[in-house]
């Protein structure tokens, strides 16, 4: 092995290669953690985006979520009232039309009562009158138009 060989491929020599070759790898190595620093950095701002976006759109539905619950609730409320208030009122209307089919019987019986008044007071007036054109045929004098009759 000459001299020059020697010298190439002597220790010094294999260091200054390795030493070069170190050098390449850090490089290499330097500017891989860099473009996945990178990626991992826009991966990152990318996922804060879609985190922001998200718990805005959560904010919004639990809101609309919240906003129906109460109005259902309050729909629910008034229901139950508008129910009770129907009850009411049909038992008022129950009640009423008891109390208007007791007044009409009252006034049938009444009317029935003065029926019965009446033909007993027409027939009352007509027995009088009966009676006082007899008295009155009694009591006259005997007469040409006593012999007619009317």
């Amino acid at each position: 092995m000459s001299l020059q060989d020697q010298l190439e491929n002597g220790p010094n020599a294999q260091l200054a290669r390795l030493q070069q070759e170190n050098s390449i790898l850090r490089e290499a190595l330097n500017q891989a953690t860099s473009q996945a620093e990178s990626r991992q950095n826009e991966e990152l701002v990318r996922l804060r985006r879609d985190c922001t976006r998200l718990e805005r759109e959560l904010t919004e539905r639990t809101d609309a979520l919240q906003a129906c619950e109460e109005l259902r609730k309050s729909l629910e409320v008034k229901m139950a009232a508008a129910e009770q208030e129907r009850s009411r009122v049909q038992l008022d209307h129950a009640d009423t039309e008891r109390a208007q089919q007791r007044r009409l019987e009252e006034v049938c019986l009444q009317l029935k009562s003065m029926q019965q008044e009446a033909a007993a007071l027409i027939e009352r007036s007509v027995f009088l009158l009966a009676c006082s054109q007899l008295s009155r045929l009694i009591n006259a004098p005997p007469s040409s138009s006593w012999l007619m009759c009317p």
